[in-house]
């Protein structure tokens, strides 16, 4: 009955809905893929609360401020495991991909979280938890906590911890990690990259190639307002948080300032930004916060302030 529930979902509710926008079969289908692979994967590991958590952290920042109301866990889930899937390459400029004539609008998208908060919110995740273990399926997010092992102790240890700091033994690697593709190239350090992509795309594009090497060869922390601001792709974010904490560089968004062994964080996460606007706005709030922080986030607004005059 539990995994009855599941496929319920995908193929009687968000199968429909993506037919009723407009979405071609053949993405609709890649979509339902993505999802139902999260799904289940995030799903077997619920009882492993450390494991639990470190997955729902990169949805917390949209999840605490989803509607309607539900358990916030649910909330974090859906974005987890939902939004963060090809829905966002249908609501970005590559909106064609998904053989649509115009982006998914922000209701759209808001109806799609919705519906799935009300649905998974009613359903027993213990029960799911042990019919996915039972049918064996894959075990996406625990390959990925395999192969990332630095960035995701990282985020099993800010989303477990509590204080404003944290400090941790340091996770051990053979050497620096590599992100396949990445080419390094010369560029001004005082340049402030405004990338525009799908946000879910595999491909390390030429703004965040720039802004990579920009922390590798400067030393400078790698800064972006939110988790879904630097991708909703959870591989590549893994990927580029290997990269910056194996080169010890520092990861930062508005929330969260992470090397390896150690995180400062913000109380209260702030709202995942919209637009330029909301980034300045939050990197602008900075008392509350720790001192590598603060420093990080008060010298990025500075630069964002004098390339928007």
């Amino acid at each position: 009955m539990a995994v009855e529930a599941i496929e319920h979902y995908l193929y009687n509710i968000l199968t429909v809905m993506l037919n009723e926008y407009g979405v071609s079969s053949n993405f609709t289908k890649q979509i339902i893929n993505t999802i139902k692979t999260q799904i289940y994967s995030c799903i077997q590991h619920w009882s492993d609360i450390s494991f639990r958590k470190a997955l729902l952290l990169l949805g917390y920042e949209e999840g605490l401020f989803y509607e309607p109301a539900g358990k916030l866990d649910i909330k974090c889930f859906v974005v987890a495991t939902i939004r963060n899937s090809p829905l966002e390459t249908a609501q970005s400029d590559n909106f064609g991909q998904a053989g649509l004539s115009s982006s998914l609008s922000d209701g759209q998208v808001k109806e799609i979280t919705g519906k799935a908060i009300s649905y998974f919110n009613a359903l027993n995740f213990e029960e799911l938890s042990k019919a996915a273990k039972e049918d064996g399926h894959f075990d996406f997010y625990g390959v990925l906590a395999q192969q990332y092992p630095v960035s995701w102790t990282a985020l099993q240890r800010a989303a477990t911890s509590v204080g404003k700091k944290v400090v941790y033994t340091r996770v051990v690697f053979e050497k620096p990690f590599i992100i396949k593709d990445f080419v390094p190239v010369d560029i001004n350090d005082q340049e402030v990259f405004e990338a525009v992509f799908d946000g879910y795309s595999c491909e390390i594009d030429p703004e965040l190639t720039k802004a990579l090497h920009n922390s590798l060869i400067n030393n400078y922390a790698f800064t972006a307002d939110c988790f879904k601001m630097v991708t909703r792709n959870i591989k590549k974010l893994l990927q580029i948080m290997e990269f910056l904490l194996t080169h010890e560089r520092a990861f930062v968004t508005s929330n969260y300032y992470i090397e390896n062994g150690y995180i400062e964080r913000r109380n209260r996460p702030l709202k995942a930004a919209h637009n330029l606007s909301d980034m300045i706005e939050h990197y602008s709030q900075t008392s509350d916060l720790g001192h590598k922080h603060a420093k990080v986030l008060k010298e990025v607004y500075s630069k964002l302030r004098a390339n928007t005059k």
